[in-house]
């Protein structure tokens, strides 16, 4: 009767049973000896003190030999009940992002992006943050910051942007691309564009296909990508480190060839 209540109560919700069949065993027939202790204790009068005090150690030390086990299992349903995730759902489990190819009772795997199965246990999930990019619908936002010289008007910047997401064809026209003024900094002025996409697996290829028609379209329209002025001062010390360098060398070939005139060899 307990057994058919446990698993009608996941039937109603339409989940399927969120533990191996061994560790199911194993909780009904604690429940069973339960059951058993109280009806000896209560009709019967059986002093049952003696296998309580027995039983709670035996179970201290089943607790203890497999706490890792449990803890991966009681993660498990938490996870399992909760919904934070299902099978092909892209996620991140802190440094780790894959899609979902497998989840149990004990860990869950992941396919990341360079074709690898990661096996992340389900305590480990449990406690770090998840970020499902597949919930509540996969429609993802990326951002790429870039940096453009005063000269350039405002308005042509947010036009050039929005043209280079645009015409990726994995970026969404609706919500269309979105360029942003960030604000004034020494040497430019911090731009961004945001656009959508569906397919996180291929976010890097779609920023890659966004930031190269930034550089074609700002070329077309003269908008300058300026270059922080440590690096001119850097790039202009080196040129007249080369000036005086090839000077000194020229220098010192007219005084050596001078020498060898005057030498009686």
């Amino acid at each position: 009767f307990i057994d058919a209540m446990f698993r009608s109560w996941f039937v109603r919700r339409g989940q399927p049973l969120p533990l191996p069949d061994v560790l199911h065993s194993l909780i009904m027939a604690v429940i069973y000896l339960i059951v058993f202790f109280i009806i000896m204790r209560g009709i019967f009068g059986f002093n049952i003190t003696p296998f309580l005090a027995t039983s709670a150690l035996l179970t201290m030390i089943l607790g203890l030999a497999f706490q890792g086990i449990l803890s991966n299992i009681l993660s498990g349903m938490s996870l399992h009940l909760t919904k934070s995730f299902g099978m092909g759902d892209w996620i991140a489990v802190g440094e780790d992002e894959g899609i979902v190819i497998n989840t149990n009772w004990r860990e869950t795997r992941v396919f990341d992006r360079y074709s690898n199965i990661i096996v992340i246990p389900n305590n480990i999930v449990a406690s770090e943050k998840i970020t499902n990019f597949s919930y509540p619908n996969k429609k993802t936002a990326l951002i790429i910051p870039v940096k453009v010289s005063y000269e350039a008007p405002p308005s042509e910047v947010f036009k050039a942007l929005r043209e280079a997401a645009s015409d990726v064809p994995e970026v969404l026209s609706e919500p269309e691309p979105e360029p942003h003024l960030l604000g004034y900094e020494d040497f430019g002025i911090d731009y961004a564009i945001k656009f959508w996409i569906t397919d996180f697996r291929r976010k890097y290829p779609i920023m890659a296909a966004v930031g190269r028609n930034i550089w074609y379209k700002f070329k077309r329209r003269n908008i300058e990508i300026p270059i922080p002025l440590s690096d001119k001062l850097s790039d202009m010390m080196k040129t007249v480190d080369k000036t005086e360098r090839a000077v000194s060398d020229d220098k010192e070939k007219g005084r050596t060839t001078r020498d060898l005139i005057k030498s009686d060899f």
